[in-house]
């Protein structure tokens, strides 16, 4: 079974703020670097859960509709446009 460290991050959380386990002490239990740990524990303190910060991640590219329509159209008007790159799509928009 593989665990992964974000996943651990409630345990890392508890054992420094509940049980008064220094970040070193955790990382060295789990085998982990003692900024991963701090990390889990800056991160609850900043969100108040464990989930993803609010805009991280990659940005949607094409989801809005007009967009989709000028990428169809663009598509339709020009046959070799599909074997071009997506760089060239986004270029034509």
């Amino acid at each position: 079974m593989n665990i992964k460290t974000k996943d651990l991050s409630p345990v890392f959380c508890w054992l420094v703020k509940l049980k008064g386990k220094s970040r070193r002490e955790v990382a060295e239990f789990f085998g982990v670097k003692e900024h991963t740990v701090g990390e889990a524990v800056r991160r609850f303190e900043e969100k108040g859960d464990f989930g993803n910060r609010r805009g991280s991640g990659r940005r949607p590219t094409a989801t809005a509709d007009e967009k989709q329509e000028e990428l169809e159209q663009a598509l339709a008007e020009d046959p070799h446009t599909r074997t071009s790159s997506t760089r060239d799509l986004r270029l034509l928009t």
